[in-house]
């Protein structure tokens, strides 16, 4: 795996199932950019992300907002998640040979949403082997 983030990008340390972390603060705003390999489907882990910005869950993944993606070669979703809390999360899931590779953006719902660019740049600067 190697990426190039963005410049405003602060790397931090990985926690223990992450490849990668970075934080970003913007006028009193702060977001997480977080890289991970794990498992579980597609529709556990959108209504824990859900969960975690203050949403109820979903029945199927039909009800999710998602567009495909093609990360490194490896094809996937896109997720916007908006909470009714201040916080949001925008994530990349590309199901590989298992476990999926995740690529997520969360926190402050306006340093979210001004980084959404940024982090689909950043997509595209990824490589994984």
């Amino acid at each position: 795996f190697s990426d190039k983030p963005p410049e405003t990008w602060k790397s931090s340390p990985a926690g223990a199932m992450q490849l990668a972390t970075y934080s970003i603060e913007e006028d009193g705003n702060s977001a997480k950019v977080s890289v991970a390999r794990a498992g579980g489907d597609v529709l556990a882990n959108l209504n824990r992300w859900r969960g975690q910005v203050g949403l109820t869950p979903i029945n199927e993944i039909g009800e999710a907002q998602m567009d495909e993606i093609t990360v490194s070669n490896l094809s996937g979703w896109f997720a916007e998640i908006h909470g009714e809390d201040g916080q949001s999360i925008t994530v990349a899931m590309l199901p590989a040979d298992q476990p999926t590779w995740f690529f997520k953006l969360q926190g402050d719902t306006e340093i979210v949403k001004q980084n959404t660019s940024p982090f689909r740049e950043y997509l595209e600067s990824v490589q994984l082997q």
